[in-house]
């Protein structure tokens, strides 16, 4: 008799959930949920802005590397498109920039050696914008220059160019490596790339330095 009983009185206590007991379990998870995934989204954007800013400072530094190791100047086309860049680089027909021939003359893509559209759907569906400026600051430019063209040479010297140059039209004698001439604060150019806009970027904003003189680094 004891025994029995102890059976019915296990059996009374092994109940399961109300339907209470897991709508607040629901509930929880829901409120959890709301909070966690916008900050989870947050942080896979912000990872894509930090790609996007290496493969800025990837064709750049491939593309003195390359004019180290080749002994040939290469020249890299910076074009501003609406909040964005496009970036292709080129090999020279001898180690001097001022000397050489880009391309099969007006920079034929087919001669392109390194190339990156920061306008494809990659960058542009996370909101990645990027501007290249004479200035170093610590918020993104307003405004972006239209082109910049630099030239590495074997020695690792980077000359630069406001305006398009190719055998076709422009002197190569344009090529500088003055400074002053670009009203540059610094003797270096400064590519950024963040989020959301100039004047209200969404998290840091990376900076991609460009020294006249030295390895291409990015801070942040």
């Amino acid at each position: 008799m004891h025994r029995a009983a102890d059976v019915h009185q296990g059996h009374r206590h092994a109940r399961g959930f109300t339907l209470v007991e897991m709508m607040v379990v629901v509930t929880i998870i829901s409120i959890v949920s709301a909070l966690v995934l916008p900050s989870m989204a947050q942080v896979v954007r912000d990872r894509h802005a930090q790609e996007a800013a290496m493969s800025v400072l990837d064709i750049v530094r491939e593309t003195r590397s390359r004019a180290m190791y080749r002994g040939t100047a290469h020249t890299l086309l910076i074009e501003t498109v609406g909040t964005t860049l496009r970036m292709h680089a080129y090999e020279g027909s001898t180690s001097s920039c001022r000397l050489s021939r880009f391309g099969g003359g007006l920079f034929d893509p087919a001669q392109r050696v390194y190339s990156l559209d920061m306008t494809t759907s990659a960058f542009t569906d996370d909101g990645i914008q990027a501007a290249v400026a004479t200035t170093l600051t610590a918020a993104p430019p307003s405004t972006s220059l239209s082109t910049l063209q630099l030239c590495f040479t074997p020695m690792g010297v980077t000359y630069f160019s406001l305006t398009p140059i190719s055998d076709a039209a422009t002197s190569m004698a344009t090529f500088s490596n003055d400074s002053t001439a670009a009203g540059l604060n610094t003797p270096m150019f400064a590519v950024y790339v963040y989020r959301g806009t100039s004047s209200a970027p969404v998290g840091v904003p990376r900076v991609i330095m460009v020294p006249l003189s030295g390895m291409p680094r990015m801070r942040q």
